[in-house]
């Protein structure tokens, strides 16, 4: 069979979604596949399937999603696309209330200058 002559796709932190165009020939289905450092996944789909989300990924990620068209036990060339997922916006976290540094301590101090230590605090910030 020919291969997919193309991918779209939307994403965001944590999905892709695929869409592809009708086959020029009568297929039985394809095969969609979804690689990370950390992850592969493979879904056997329908010739009638157009479109396939990808969910729970982890943000931030690059990953390689390839589809082959199926005919018997014929296989077409693969397409390939290569997509990332969206970080997590640093203003999620900064919308939480912050917990504050603790454990102030004054280390010394001179003419101009003051030497501070503390302990970070939990969950995200942005700066001090």
């Amino acid at each position: 069979p020919s291969a997919v002559e193309f991918l779209n796709h939307s994403r965001n932190s944590n999905a892709v979604t695929v869409s592809w165009p009708s086959a020029r020939s009568l297929l039985d289905g394809y095969i969609i596949s979804i690689s990370s450092e950390s992850l592969m996944k493979e879904e056997i789909l329908p010739s009638t399937k157009r479109t396939f989300s990808f969910n729970s990924l982890s943000p931030g990620t690059d990953f390689l999603i390839s589809i082959i068209a199926t005919k018997g036990l014929k296989r077409s060339h693969p397409t390939v696309l290569m997509v990332s997922t969206s970080f997590i916006p640093v203003s999620y976290f900064l919308a939480l209330d912050p917990d504050p540094p603790s454990d102030l301590l004054i280390l010394g101090q001179e003419e101009h200058t003051i030497y501070l230590s503390w302990k970070l605090p939990q969950g995200g910030f942005e700066r001090f």
